[in-house]
């Protein structure tokens, strides 16, 4: 299998992939509780067994805050949906063209940050805690 770049990867708030220009996109990662089994007669090192649930983790977006749309009814800029409940999310790595890997689960925005610096991008980042369980599967 060939290498890839994150160029085209996308991600997806229940039905709708955002407007807003999408920089970069991370999984902090899954990770299995470590149960600690060893005791007073145990000798060398630590022992220990796998617990039953996983921590699915978190996923961190940055993005393009200045992607302003005017209309009739005002200006818009889009944001992640921080005041929403938990809804599935779906990541596209470099893009929906076959054969390219997915990652999907129900979450929530945790937290969201911004900035405007002086002669930068603006740019934020949030990040979305996901919740239960995660599917792997190719676009």
């Amino acid at each position: 299998m060939a290498s890839d770049i994150g160029t085209g990867s996308k991600i997806k708030f229940g039905s709708t992939i955002p407007a807003m220009p999408i920089m970069s996109i991370a999984h902090s990662g899954i990770g299995t509780v470590d149960i600690k089994t060893s005791h007073l007669g145990t000798t060398g090192g630590h022992t220990y067994i796998p617990g039953d649930l996983y921590e699915p983790g978190e996923i961190k977006v940055e993005w393009q805050v200045d992607n302003a749309t005017v209309s009739a009814s005002g200006v818009t800029i889009p944001f992640p949906p921080y005041k929403a409940a938990a809804q599935t999310f779906t990541v596209y790595l470099t893009g929906t063209t076959a054969g390219k890997p997915t990652i999907a689960g129900s979450g929530f925005v945790k937290d969201v940050d911004y900035g405007a610096p002086n002669e930068e991008l603006m740019t934020g980042s949030f990040s979305i805690k996901m919740s239960g369980n995660l599917t792997h599967g190719v676009a």
